[in-house]
């Protein structure tokens, strides 16, 4: 075999301007792959944000045309939403719903609303098991935000037999009362 002298091979080398270029060239590809993937992420949120799922209905509002209209839908926006319907705070008696009756480990919780904001009150719970056997309790009526509530019925489930029972609350605050009903196996 002949012997490669190793004065005759070349040696191969790049200018170190190409390679600098090379690294800056890679360095932009990938900053701007980064950016197109990170636009389109955002582009997916906010398509998200303005186009909610089809079961929400929404009302498109048109932009006024006028300086002076423009002003009064800023003002709109500023302005609370009142809900349709009577006040229930205008009512002569009381109303609500249950929003709990369920046992939760050995103990039937039982929670309501009430629809009226109530400063003070009593509410009187009734449960009839299908037998006609009778559990009574008694809880006073607690302000909440804009409503009120119950403070809760928590009832061992020790002191009920099995099977269903009807709820009944009285709702008594000043000269207004109610009654609010329900159901609830055990």
């Amino acid at each position: 075999m002949a012997k490669i002298n190793s004065k005759n091979r070349r040696r191969r080398t790049h200018h170190p301007a190409v390679t600098v270029f090379v690294i800056v060239l890679l360095v932009a590809v990938l900053v701007f792959v980064s950016k197109m993937l990170a636009d389109n992420t955002s582009d997916n949120n906010e398509s998200d944000k303005q186009n909610p799922p089809e079961t929400a209905k929404v009302e498109k509002i048109e932009k006024p045309t006028t300086e002076n209209q423009v002003d009064q839908n800023e003002e709109d926006e500023k302005t609370p939403i009142q809900n349709d319907g009577d006040d229930p705070n205008t009512k002569d008696f009381l109303t609500g719903v249950l929003t709990m009756a369920e046992v939760s480990g050995d103990v039937l919780r039982i929670r309501l609303n009430i629809d009226q904001y109530l400063a003070s009150g009593n509410c009187e719970l009734t449960l009839t098991s299908n037998q006609g056997v009778a559990f009574t309790d008694s809880a006073s009526i607690v302000p909440v935000a804009s409503t009120s509530t119950c403070e809760g019925f928590d009832i061992p489930t020790s002191s009920l037999a099995t099977g269903n029972w009807a709820i009944n609350i009285d709702l008594k605050a000043g000269d207004k009362t109610g009654t609010i009903t329900g159901e609830v196996n055990i």
